[in-house]
């Protein structure tokens, strides 16, 4: 069990390390500013879920699991579109 800790936080370190901007909140592409750009949606739970699994790893703590399940479903339609029309959207809001 403790093996397998010790490869999630390696793991975690480098998600940290590699998705520096996500982990961080910033630089987030905005439809208007970044046309064409591919955006993708992440439920905040997960997010809040990831990011206390890095901050575990760098915290040291023995044993962490990091999140195994994006449920994005109640952000999207029945049809696989966004629930909200995201060209409106103000940068703040694409966060919350």
């Amino acid at each position: 069990m403790l093996e397998e800790s010790q490869k999630a936080c390696e793991s975690g370190r480098h998600q940290k390390k590699q998705l520096s901007n996500l982990y961080q909140e910033k630089k987030r592409p905005h439809p208007m500013r970044d046309t064409g750009r591919h955006v993708y949606l992440m439920d905040r739970d997960f997010f809040s879920e990831w990011k206390t699994y890095i901050r575990s790893c760098e915290r040291g703590q023995l044993l962490v699991t990091p999140p195994t399940n994006i449920i994005n479903a109640p952000l999207l339609c029945c049809h696989g579109n966004i629930l909200f029309p995201v060209l409106n959207l103000q940068p703040h809001q694409l966060s919350e």
